[in-house]
């Protein structure tokens, strides 16, 4: 998607996260660490081992730039293999709508940015 289709421009947001999602085949909810791409006031793009479909609700905990706990709800939208990935293998991309939009002094503290 080009950028002038985007609602929200993309920040580098390379933070540790976990993922949690109800797993239907399990039967529970089960977590994974995720490694942060991109961030913007609607949503961030991840890699992962995890292995969710794409419409599945998940949940995102992480540390902003000062250090704080941040949870995030969302809706995984867009599930891919990861750069000089095949699909068969196992890091893939996660594009996740938040459930909110972040303001942007939320983005900014997220990214470090000055404000």
């Amino acid at each position: 998607m080009s950028q002038e289709q985007r609602k929200h421009p993309r920040f580098p947001f390379k933070r540790t996260l976990t993922i949690f999602a109800e797993s239907p085949q399990l039967r529970k909810t089960i977590e994974y660490d995720a490694t942060g791409i991109n961030l913007s006031r609607g949503g961030i793009l991840l890699e992962s081992r995890a292995d969710f479909a794409e419409g599945t609700r998940c949940t995102l905990t992480f540390h902003d730039s000062q250090e704080e706990k941040v949870t995030r709800t969302g809706l995984i939208r867009r599930v891919e293999a990861a750069p000089g990935m095949q699909p068969s293998e196992a890091m893939l991309l996660y594009g996740i709508e938040f459930d909110e939009t972040m303001s942007e002094d939320a983005l900014k503290t997220m990214v470090g940015a000055p404000g």
